[in-house]
């Protein structure tokens, strides 16, 4: 085994194979963190860099963004934030754009199965430690799915639970299906402790007693029932075993799997406390938020399931361009759908600026710039968030990263599809978005003597592909609109602690009837 002073002393590997690259860099990531060596972690993160510019397989270059995101896991274990409530980190968020791009890479699904689960399991969990627990269970999940008997996906995915459930207070119903979660899934892990490391042990151990002591043994062993709906209108069991199926619903328990009686949108906000005169403003602005979301989804989903030709389409001229267009009612409902979308993001922020009286102008309000101020020609976070004790406030800013920013780079984003997800919204709201079917590549490898029939004036993408971001805006816009909930939740209980309390009346809200809704 090699000294940290002799890996420092390897300044390039054009002498290496890719194999034994990487087993450098893995080497002198584990010994670094052994001896608390920044230095040593700096250098494997630079040769790296350098191993990228070289030919590797996709298997080999998923397998580097996961070590070099252990590596940028090992400066923060060096480094740890001494402020918990500290919003922001640079070091975290490069570790997710490591284990991102490892997951995007072809050969992820070649690695061995316990390395994929190592792999979406660390993403899961740094989506927990910033707030972003929706999102993380979508990643343990996955997990489990390759492998079930994964003990470490298991134990996070109970400790995030756990939390969760703390979290979700307002409603008793969430609160203990998220415990029964934990309890679950925390003897699952220690049916092989084999598997958990020895350093984490104890940290599991510890929240698994403290699961056990929230409630009696009876009901946090009872499970609630998975499966799919069974309803008269077959279409409409359709599409609702399909939202509960991909964890579409405006529900947290949907987080958990496909239980049966998370197959509703029944997330509300928690009672809020404002002036004699305002009125529930805030529900009538988080109403239509649920609206707008539900519709939305909706027209994804007839979008990305129609199989004919709707009759509003018919005798509609089109003039023939060569290059396989999709023109039919579905791609725009997608299209509709995909801006609605992103655009509830910009509609959060609005809801959050107004309840936190940040006083953005109304016109210059969006997702991304929310957060920051300039001061002094410097991006800062804004005093009103700095060391703000809401875990689902930061999860908010966090899930901001994930946009791109257009004075920025790709720096700016931690998502890897960031900008194509904004160019995509700009085209659709101001130029020309061309969805195309399967069969047209010539945008993807042009042959100059088919040049002439690329559209120079369109945003071209295959019909497949815009589906599949415009899914990934669901499942942003989705947890933005539960993280905001919970938030709101958390800002109540602020107001209350160590204050005297005052005279409050209730307003009671009724909820809204179905056969009002024609």
């Amino acid at each position: 085994m090699m000294t940290i002073s002799e890996f420092l002393k390897i300044t390039d590997l054009d002498n290496k194979t890719a194999d034994e690259s990487l087993d450098i860099i893995l080497q002198l990531t584990d010994l670094s963190l052994d001896e608390k060596r920044d230095d040593g972690l700096g250098h494997a993160l630079f040769l790296g860099e350098e191993l990228k510019k070289k030919k590797l397989t996709t298997e080999q270059l998923a397998l580097l963004n996961y070590f070099l995101g252990n590596a940028w896991d090992n400066k923060r274990k060096i480094h740890p934030q001494r402020n918990r409530w500290g919003w922001e980190d640079d070091a975290l968020g490069k570790e997710i754009i490591c284990l991102r791009l490892a997951l995007k890479e072809e050969g992820f699904l070649k690695l061995d199965k316990m390395r994929q689960c190592q792999i979406l399991t660390n993403l899961a969990n740094l989506l927990n430690e910033v707030g972003r627990a929706s999102e993380a269970f979508w990643y343990w999940n996955k997990a489990l799915k390759i492998e079930p008997r994964f003990s470490m996906a298991h134990a996070n995915r109970a400790y995030g639970s756990y939390l969760f459930a703390f979290d979700l207070r307002f409603n008793e119903h969430y609160a203990i299906h998220f415990m029964q979660q934990a309890y679950f899934h925390f003897v699952q892990a220690f049916k092989r402790p084999q598997q958990i490391h020895e350093g984490a042990k104890k940290f599991f151990l510890f929240y698994f007693d403290k699961v056990k002591k929230t409630l009696s043994e009876n009901v946090l062993k009872k499970r609630p029932k998975e499966g799919s709906l069974v309803l008269d209108d077959k279409n409409e069991e359709t599409y609702r075993n399909w939202c509960l199926e991909n964890k579409y619903f405006l529900n947290p328990l949907n987080d958990l799997g496909p239980l049966v009686n998370s197959a509703v949108d029944d997330l509300y906000l928690p009672p809020i406390t404002t002036g004699i005169h305002e009125g529930p403003k805030y529900h009538g602005l988080f109403n239509q938020i649920k609206q707008e979301f539900v519709s939305a989804r909706f027209l994804f989903y007839e979008g990305t399931h129609s199989n004919e030709v709707h009759y509003s389409d018919k005798s509609v001229y089109m003039a023939n361009t060569f290059d396989y267009p999709s023109y039919c009612l579905a791609v725009e409902k997608v299209k509709y759908s995909f801006r609605s979308f992103y655009s509830l993001l910009d509609k959060i922020a609005f809801f959050i600026n107004d309840y936190l009286n940040i006083g953005i102008n109304e016109r210059a309000i969006s997702f991304k710039s929310l957060w920051y101020e300039m001061h002094k020609g410097q991006r800062l976070l804004r005093d009103v968030f700095v060391n703000r004790e809401n875990r689902f406030l930061r999860a908010m800013f966090w899930l901001s990263k994930d946009l791109y920013e257009a004075q920025g780079d790709f720096g700016e984003a931690l998502e890897p599809e960031a900008k194509a997800l904004q160019e995509i919204r700009n085209h659709l709201e101001h130029k020309y978005l061309k969805v195309h079917e399967p069969e047209y590549a010539i945008f993807r490898n042009p042959d100059k003597n088919l040049e002439f029939m690329s559209d120079k004036l369109a945003y071209s993408i295959l019909r497949k592909d815009f589906e599949t971001k415009a899914e990934r805006m669901l499942r942003f816009s989705r947890a933005a609109i539960i993280y905001l909930v919970v938030a709101i939740h958390r800002e109540e209980q602020l107001k209350t602690k160590g204050k005297d309390k005052k005279l409050v009346a209730p307003m009671i809200v009724d909820g809204w009837d179905d056969e009002w809704k024609r």
